[in-house]
């Protein structure tokens, strides 16, 4: 499939798909006629790549996942590691985006005068156990 196509499709740029190869992230793309062009592989890659960088994994998390590969090429030692890892990180970020949730909610309710008046408060009623 030509590069533009696959850009489109998947909605990437081509530059970044260019960039994603010069990173060794994908395949060298190879030429047809002149016109570079991707196999199937690189495409799932391409996916991968995508999913990945939308769900916060850094290019060099992504490129050591691509790494370890599957199957029975796959080191398990590295690959548990690296996930439990990862995982641990993730739910660390999930607490801390839903007490940001919550901080939006009450100050959004908030008739104090200013942040700090609110904060303030919130400190009390966690004092008394309110």
């Amino acid at each position: 499939m030509r590069i533009g196509a696959v850009a489109e499709a998947l909605g990437i740029s081509s530059s970044a798909i260019r960039y994603y190869e010069r990173k060794g992230l994908i395949q060298p793309i190879g030429r047809v006629s002149g016109r570079r062009e991707l196999d199937k592989k690189t495409i799932v890659s391409l996916r991968f790549l995508k999913l990945a960088q939308a769900a916060g994994f850094s290019l060099n998390e992504t490129r050591k996942l691509l790494e370890f590969g599957f199957g029975d090429r796959r080191p398990q030692d590295d690959w548990q590691s690296f996930i439990h890892q990862k995982q641990s990180d993730l739910r660390s970020q999930i607490d801390t985006l839903r007490g940001m949730v919550a901080l939006l909610d009450k100050l959004e309710s908030c008739r104090c005068s200013s942040i700090e008046d609110c904060m303030n408060e919130d400190a009390e009623l966690q004092r008394r156990g309110a």
